[in-house]
């Protein structure tokens, strides 16, 4: 009987690890969702993490490992249009950045090294580049 016991009890503990359920975070006062997410037994966010607009269309989503932003935030007009696609490692921007205009041509183009930006490149909706900025330890230089 206690080998029965012992059985079931860590067959309940390994079932609950490394599961996630989807929590709802809050709502518009219409009723829609404004977010919603995964978490773990321990709180932590998991996974993806969803945002919308009123209308019910999707805003941003964005993942998490360990209550740590990590991979890909993507960011939509209310339209469904790409706004922004931005890579995050270990909660800070890293790689390229990419902002769009809503006909879907680019906006402005980031490069980010552990949380710095290191250039950004500003365009016309027409695609003629406006500004390129450089930068040294997130700080502006001159040009």
């Amino acid at each position: 009987m206690k080998n029965i016991l012992y059985t079931l009890a860590l067959l309940v503990f390994f079932s609950s690890f490394g599961q996630t359920e989807e929590i709802i975070g809050d709502y518009y006062p219409n009723g829609a969702v404004r977010w919603k997410g995964n978490y773990d037994v321990n709180g932590k966010a998991q996974g993806k993490n969803t945002w919308y607009y009123k209308s019910g269309a999707v805003k941003s989503i964005r993942n998490f490992v360990d209550n740590v932003q990590q991979g890909q935030w993507i960011f939509y007009y209310e339209s469904g249009a790409v706004k922004s696609i931005s890579n995050y490692v270990d909660d800070r921007e890293h790689g390229e950045s990419i902002e769009y205009y809503e006909s879907g041509e680019i906006k402005e183009i980031g490069k980010y090294k552990e949380g710095y930006i290191i250039k950004e490149i500003e365009y016309y909706e027409n695609g003629e580049i406006k500004e390129i900025r450089n930068y040294k330890n997130g700080w502006l230089i001159e040009n």
